[in-house]
């Protein structure tokens, strides 16, 4: 259960640096 629940905050995480840098890119 742990490892699943790292592992799922950890997509997320890269989801998110992902996202924000698309953002940063589209920003410059």
């Amino acid at each position: 259960m742990a490892e699943l629940k790292v592992r799922a905050l950890s997509e997320q995480d890269l989801a998110g640096i992902e996202s924000a840098a698309k953002r940063a890119h589209l920003s410059r």
